[in-house]
């Protein structure tokens, strides 16, 4: 439940996008972690865009982020737990529905940190949408793969692509980015539009960022994997299906060993302290953007 360089640009890219922080809840209390000199370059790296984001610097000398999310435009500014120790706002736990009165409230809500960590997933999410008003957005950043035992999962971009499709959210946009890296984001292609899965490995800690813009309040879906979604409908994937030959199995093997060399190049580069290298290199599912390029 923490604010790092990539929640940070986030924030950003989504007030520089017209998101309305005017009445903001987070999921938790949410605190700086200690990585300052990384954050302080995220500021300076969108004063092109935002001429007032020499203000944000002295926010960042706070241990809790409210004066952060006033200088957003907060005048409401709320937080949510299952403990008073940080003093939240709301006392609740999220495993359970939310008060009714608490529906529709807030223009933008914001789950850094705390959601893998809460077992009920479905109610969890369900409530996360549930807070948001209509014309609200959702800012998301969580886990992804490799921080095993953090917390109780670790989300797939899909995951949020159907969550808020089926649930009247839209412009839904999803980033991956290295964390503890200061290094341009992934933005991920929803799998339902190119008709395939979405997947990737990676040797280092990945971290995922989301954003969606509620537009119909619709009954709670539980949302199905696309692909299943297209087979049992008997719909055709967006893509259809490739011919496979000895030329295509060539390429992948060959295509495969490129791949373990670049991840061998990869790790020796970080140890010399060399520029990392990508291993995503399917330019139709990722594209590679810098935080403060990025338009919503």
């Amino acid at each position: 439940m923490a604010i790092d360089e990539h929640a940070l640009a986030l924030l950003f890219v989504a007030k520089c996008s017209g998101v309305s922080f005017e009445r903001t809840v987070t999921l938790g209390r949410l605190h700086f972690v200690q990585r300052l000199p990384q954050m302080r370059r995220v500021i300076a790296a969108f004063r092109a865009r935002m001429p007032e984001a020499d203000r944000f610097n002295s926010t960042l000398d706070d241990f809790f982020t409210d004066a952060l999310f006033r200088t957003l435009g907060a005048n409401q500014l709320d937080s949510i737990d299952a403990s008073g120790h940080d003093h939240a706002t709301w006392i609740m736990d999220l495993n359970k529905p939310i008060p009714h009165d608490a529906h529709g409230r807030y223009t933008c809500v914001v789950d850094f940190g705390t959601l893998e960590h809460v077992f009920d997933t479905g109610q969890s999410f369900r409530n996360l949408l549930d807070l948001t008003a209509l014309g609200g957005h959702v800012l998301i950043a969580t886990t992804c793969i490799n921080w095993g035992g953090h917390g109780f999962y670790e989300f797939s971009p899909e995951f949020f692509f159907r969550l808020f499709e089926q649930n009247g959210f839209e412009n839904v946009c999803v980033f991956l980015a290295e964390a503890l890296m200061e290094t341009p984001w992934y933005k991920v292609s929803d799998p339902a539009r190119i008709g395939r899965r979405v997947q990737f490995k990676s040797d280092q800690i990945i971290l995922l960022l989301a954003v969606a813009r509620r537009a119909r309040i619709v009954p709670f879906v539980i949302p199905i994997q696309s692909d299943y979604a297209a087979l049992w409908s008997g719909r055709p994937p967006t893509a259809p299906p490739e011919r496979r030959t000895m030329m295509d199995f060539a390429r992948y093997r060959v295509g495969k060993n490129l791949m373990k060399l670049a991840s061998a190049l990869h790790r020796a580069g970080r140890r010399c302290g060399g520029a990392p290298l990508s291993a995503w290199e399917d330019r139709e599912a990722f594209n590679r953007i810098r935080a403060q390029d990025i338009y919503l």
